[in-house]
């Protein structure tokens, strides 16, 4: 369990997840677009480059199994997640 119950090993473990450095990384790209085009009224090239960057690293690993789900045509959370 996380949160106010949780011992601080379970934060250690989570902190050795490859998991965890890959959301904190598309996170802190999300953060940068956005702070980046925050005063423009459009969108720049260099925003947009680390908005698709961060949609990468978070949809990594969802669209495997979308595409699994389309082909055997059977509907899963992982088509939703990508609509």
């Amino acid at each position: 369990m996380i949160g106010r119950f949780a011992q601080i090993v379970v934060y250690k473990e989570l902190t050795e997840s490859y998991k965890f450095y890959r959301i904190l990384l598309a996170g802190m790209l999300a953060l940068a677009a956005y702070l980046y085009d925050r005063g423009s009224h459009s969108a720049s090239t260099t925003g947009i480059i680390l908005a698709i960057f961060s949609l990468i690293l978070n949809g990594f690993p969802i669209i495997p199994g979308a595409l699994k789900g389309l082909v055997r045509r059977k509907t899963n959370m992982d088509e939703l997640v990508n609509i």
